[in-house]
C-alpha cells in the first residue's frame, strides 16, 4: 500500500496564491494522480459522484479532537477466553469512537486530479464527562471536510457544497454546559510543503472488483468492458495526528490553564481560548467508488 499524507485546504490555497510566482519557472513536481472515468460521460460537464460501494465501510479506530479521545466507557470488566481482564470497568473504548461515519458530498469533475475532496460525517461520537463507571457519555455529531493530496498530504476542516475547506465547530456538552470546540482549516502535517512527498500519514491503494451481476448485464458490460471496477482504499496511519483545535473558555466553559496539554491563546481570532495540538484520526476507508465508474490512485 502506498503511503500518503493529509493537509488542510486553506493553507494550500494560500500556498497556491503566494508561491505561484516564485515557482513559475520551476518544472511542476508530479507525485501521482487520482484517476476517474465513467464510460460515455464527460466528468467536466457531468461530474461523477464519489461514495462508498456496497462492500465499502469506514473504520475509524481512534479519534481525538481537543483534550480527550472519543469512545464509550466499559461498564464492567471484559474478560478474554482465559478469564483475564482485557478491558477494566471504567476504562474507555477508544477503538470504537463513533456509532456511525458516512462519506458525503464527494464529486469528481476531472479524469485526472492531484486531489480528492469529500465530507466525513461523524455520528454520535461519545464524549466522556467524568471518570470511571459513573462517567456520563455525551453523543457528539459533526462533519469534517477532507482533501487528499497526491503528495501524500491532505486538508481537514469543514467542507461546504463547493468543497472548500473551512473551520468546523463542534459543540460538546460537559454536564449542563455547552462549549464550542473549533477545528480550523489546517494541513496535516502542519509543516506542509507542496514540493515534498510525505510518508506514513495517509496511504492509498487500488482494487479491481467484478461488479455484481456483470456476466448477465448489458449495461454493466458497457460500463466495465474489462469486467473490473476500480475502487480506492484510504488509510489514515498512526502519524495522522497533531490536529489543532480551540476550546472556548467563556462563561461556564472556563478551564484551568494548561489542562490536558491545552494552552491559552494570547492573540488572534481565538484569543483567550485553549489551544490543543493533540488531536488525531486513525483508521481507513474501504471501497471508495465513483458511481457507474472507476476511481484509483496512479503513481508517476
Amino acid at each position: 500500500m502506498r503511503r500518503i499524507t493529509v493537509s488542510v485546504a486553506v493553507a494550500l490555497c494560500v500556498l497556491g496564491v503566494l508561491a505561484a510566482p516564485a515557482l513559475a519557472n520551476k518544472e511542476k513536481v508530479v507525485f501521482g494522480e487520482f484517476k476517474a472515468n465513467i464510460v460515455g460521460q464527460s466528468l467536466e460537464t457531468t461530474p461523477g459522484v464519489l461514495k462508498l460501494s456496497k462492500e465499502g465501510e469506514i473504520d475509524i479506530t481512534g479519534l481525538q479532537i481537543g483534550s480527550k479521545p472519543f469512545g464509550p466507557v466499559y461498564r464492567k470488566d471484559v474478560l478474554n477466553g482465559k478469564g483475564e481482564v482485557v478491558h477494566k470497568a471504567g476504562s474507555q473504548d477508544v477503538e470504537e469512537p463513533c456509532k456511525k461515519i458516512k462519506l458525503q458530498n464527494g464529486i469528481v469533475n476531472r479524469e485526472s486530479s492531484s486531489s480528492l475532496t469529500f465530507n466525513l460525517k461523524f455520528i454520535k461520537c461519545i464524549d466522556v464527562i467524568g471518570e470511571g463507571t459513573a462517567a456520563e457519555e455525551v453523543p457528539v455529531s459533526f462533519t469534517l471536510g477532507v482533501t487528499l493530496e497526491s503528495n501524500f498530504s491532505a486538508e481537514v476542516g469543514k467542507s461546504e457544497s463547493e468543497l472548500k475547506i473551512e473551520e468546523t465547530e463542534i459543540t460538546v456538552k460537559p454536564g449542563l454546559k455547552k462549549c464550542p470546540i473549533v477545528i480550523p482549516a489546517q494541513t496535516i502535517p502542519v509543516k506542509d510543503n507542496a514540493e515534498k512527498e510525505y510518508e506514513e500519514i495517509v496511504e492509498y491503494s487500488n482494487e479491481g472488483v467484478e461488479p455484481e451481476g456483470w456476466e448477465h448485464s448489458k449495461k454493466l458490460k458497457e460500463l466495465y468492458p474489462s469486467g473490473e471496477k476500480q475502487e480506492l482504499f484510504v488509510e489514515f496511519g498512526e502519524k495522522f495526528k497533531h490536529i489543532v483545535s480551540y476550546q472556548n473558555q467563556e462563561g461556564p466553559c472556563t478551564s484551568t490553564k494548561g489542562e490536558e496539554d491545552g494552552k491559552v491563546v494570547t492573540e488572534g481570532p481565538h484569543k483567550g481560548w485553549l489551544e490543543y495540538t493533540t488531536g488525531h484520526m486513525f483508521g481507513d476507508i474501504e471501497n471508495i467508488e465513483v458511481k457507474n465508474g472507476n476511481i484509483s490512485f496512479i503513481e508517476p
